[in-house]
C-alpha cells in the first residue's frame, strides 16, 4: 500500500520515544483484511506512562491510514514492544499470523464504538428532552394565556 512509508517516517519524527515502526496489509483472526501496526518504543518512554503515548501514537497514526485506504475499510491492529524486549524476539516471532493482541485490540475497537454508540444516543437523548422542555413551556405558555377566558367563562 503506497504511503505507508511516509506514515511511518512522520509517526518517527513527531515521537521521539518512538523507535521503530512497522505498517503491514494482512488478514486478522476473522480473515477479514487489516493493517498490522507494529511500534517499537525506548525503554526509558515504556517505563513511563505507555499508555499515553501509546493513544497519542494511534490518534496521529490513524487518520493518516484512513485517509490513505479510504476506499478500503481496513482496521488498524496497533501492538506494542519495548526495545529490550524486541531484542528478544526473533522476526517470526513478530510476523505471527494472527497475534494475541489482535482479539484484545478488537475488544478495544468494539468498546470504543460501543462507547461512541452511547454518546451519539446521550446527545440525542439531550436533543429530545430539549424539545420537550420547549413544547412543555409552549403548552404553559398557552394554558396560562387561556386560564382567564377559563376562570372567567366558568363564572358565566
Amino acid at each position: 500500500m503506497r504511503g505507508l512509508d511516509d506514515i511511518v517516517r512522520r509517526a518517527l519524527a513527531h515521537f521521539p520515544g518512538l523507535k521503530q515502526m512497522d505498517i503491514r496489509h494482512g488478514q486478522d483472526h476473522m480473515s477479514a483484511d487489516c493493517l498490522f501496526v507494529r511500534a517499537v518504543l525506548s525503554d526509558e518512554v515504556a517505563r513511563q506512562d505507555i499508555y499515553e503515548l501509546s493513544q497519542n501514537i494511534e490518534h496521529f497514526v490513524r487518520p493518516q491510514l484512513a485517509k490513505l485506504a479510504e476506499t478500503a475499510d481496513l482496521f488498524p491492529y496497533f501492538n506494542y514492544r519495548k526495545i529490550q524486549e524486541e531484542a528478544r524476539l526473533t522476526k517470526a516471532q513478530w510476523n505471527i499470523q494472527n497475534p494475541p493482541h489482535i482479539l484484545s485490540s478488537t475488544v478495544a475497537h468494539l468498546a470504543v464504538q460501543a462507547r461512541l454508540a452511547f454518546e451519539r444516543w446521550k446527545e440525542a437523548e439531550q436533543a429530545f428532552l430539549s424539545e420537550l422542555d420547549s413544547y412543555i413551556a409552549q403548552g404553559d405558555r398557552e394554558c396560562i394565556a387561556a386560564e382567564p377566558e377559563l376562570i372567567a367563562g366558568g363564572k358565566s
